[in-house]
């Protein structure tokens, strides 16, 4: 699966990854300074965020950083990791592949009833910790 720009002949929002044929990138959700996310489809339906992180040293810290962290929590407040792949060459991307979140994340949470209180936040995260 290859990051990249998207071809001219291809049709607006929709974007076949090269090497992983079944998944389909629909659009980006977001920007931020090491990597965007876009939305995606596998064969069989499945929403995906599709995490593309940029060619630099400290983005492919970030990459290494968040899939080990991923591989190693089990948690049902912690999204699962479906794949990753490593870039093998300069113009190719650090790429993690996750379930979508439809309903969001603790961020999102936060923007849209304010402040969580103490047992909701240590019910949320305390295991994680």
């Amino acid at each position: 699966m290859r990051g990249g720009r998207r071809s001219s002949n291809t049709p607006l929002g929709v974007q076949k990854m090269k090497k992983r044929p079944g998944i389909t990138k629909t659009r980006e959700l977001a920007v931020g300074c090491s990597a965007r996310v876009c939305l995606g489809k596998d064969c069989q339906g499945r929403l995906l965020a599709l995490k593309y992180f940029k060619n630099s040293q400290s983005s492919r810290r970030a990459f290494i950083r968040e899939r080990n962290a991923l591989r190693r929590v089990r948690h049902p407040n912690v999204i699962d990791l479906v794949e990753s792949e490593e870039a093998k060459s300069l113009g190719e991307k650090n790429i993690l592949v996750m379930p979508y979140a439809v309903n969001g994340d603790c961020l999102d949470l936060v923007m849209r009833v304010g402040k969580l209180p103490e047992d909701v936040v240590r019910t949320l995260l305390g295991p994680i910790l």
